[in-house]
């Protein structure tokens, strides 16, 4: 009988849904690929000239952030979604050669060191050295490591300021601790030619997140701000130029230029530089040109997908 009593009530129930020309959108094979001209925009005495490097096929992504890139000669290295992926680069256009094979797709940071070998770490306590498209070592109990190009040495860091720096040796890994106090947590690390050490990350007297700049010791060197001396977004690629300091800031979406002094000169932003509407800056790399290759994931405007791309920047 109560079988009987909802039957009859669901059979009485009319759905009245207005027409409100709302569609279904596109699959990712029905949409629009990104594209884009090359671009420019002046930026204090300067000129920074962007060209979009396609690959041979778009690569479509469900991850926003996790995307790294490194370069070898004319080879291009990206890991995207814990993916490694080797493609032939040729200045105009990405054309992808092969797949290498990682024990865990958990990584997420992607450098290429003087040899033209590959370090690759994240939250697995694992680094691992490829060369050839091979693992080749792999070093345990250590956390996201930056390298100095060398491969020689390294900071192995968490979130937190007290940090270790690696020597690597072939068959083992002494670290050291060392503390970066003025910075309460770490979003990103990396180490030049010249030993200086930079971090972005979130100051610890709360006045927001800025660039570091340390010596191979731990001493603060510099303290890198916005236009007002005041905090960043988010600084996910940071490097030392001919002429300053370069940031992508992916928070604010824009690139930030300071000079040799570290004072600030200007911020353009994506749109102008690159033609973007709203994209993630997740990672870049310096070519031995100095340009840089920087990488970024972008929905595209038909919503149809989020694409990774990958742009060359100079002119700084």
């Amino acid at each position: 009988a109560s079988d009987s009593r909802i039957s009859a009530l669901l059979d009485g129930l009319t759905f009245v849904l207005e027409d409100v020309g709302n569609v279904d959108g596109p699959w990712e094979w029905e949409g629009e690929p990104f594209s884009t001209e090359d671009h420019s925009v002046t930026a204090g005495s300067f000129t920074l000239d962007s060209k979009w490097i396609p690959f041979e096929e778009y690569v479509v992504t469900f991850d926003t952030f996790t995307h790294d890139i490194a370069a070898v000669g004319n080879t291009v290295y990206i890991l995207s979604e814990g993916a490694l992926k080797q493609y032939a680069y040729d200045g105009e256009g990405l054309t992808f050669e092969k797949d290498i094979a990682l024990p865990e797709d958990d990584y997420e940071y992607l450098q290429a060191t003087d040899d033209g070998s590959l370090w690759v770490s994240g939250s697995l306590n694992v680094v691992l050295n490829v060369k050839d498209g091979e693992v080749v070592s792999s070093y345990e109990e250590l956390d996201s490591v930056a390298l100095h190009p060398s491969g020689a040495w390294g900071i192995s860091y968490f979130v937190g300021s007290e940090c270790q720096k690696v020597t690597f040796n072939a068959d083992s890994h002494p670290t050291t601790p060392i503390t970066f106090s003025e910075v309460d947590t770490i979003s990103r690390v990396w180490i030049d030619e010249n030993n200086s050490i930079y971090i972005s990350g979130y100051a610890a007297d709360d006045s927001g997140h800025k660039v570091f700049i340390y010596d191979e010791n731990g001493a603060l060197q510099k303290t890198l701000c916005d236009s007002e001396g005041e905090g960043l977004g988010s600084i996910t690629y940071f490097a030392r130029t001919a002429n300053g300091y370069i940031g992508f800031d992916g928070n604010m979406r824009s690139v930030l230029l300071w000079d040799n002094d570290g004072s600030f000169i200007a911020e353009p932003e994506d749109d102008g530089l690159f033609g973007t509407s709203y994209p993630w800056f997740a990672s870049s790399t310096m070519l031995s040109d100095g340009s840089i290759l920087t990488v970024m994931t972008e929905e595209r405007e038909d919503r149809s997908a989020t694409e990774v791309l990958v742009f060359n920047v100079k002119g700084f």
